[in-house]
């Protein structure tokens, strides 16, 4: 059992080191333009999802996709 959560502990460990290597959006950083198909299959770029007070963008990975 000690031997099992040692294992755990480093592997946290190695998981969140792994973490600060990814690049990626900085925060209070504007992203990138880019352009991707929404659910229904139709082109949609940021500036075309901004509303009046901006635009939060939520990706969300599924085990289930």
């Amino acid at each position: 059992m000690r031997l099992l959560l040692v294992g755990v502990i480093f592997l946290g460990i190695g998981f969140g080191a792994a973490a600060q290597d990814l690049p990626g959006v900085a925060v209070g950083k504007s992203a990138p333009t880019f352009q991707a198909r929404d659910q229904f299959g139709k082109e949609q770029t940021i500036s075309s999802l901004m509303g009046r007070n901006g635009l939060v963008l939520v990706f969300f990975r599924s085990a289930d996709w």
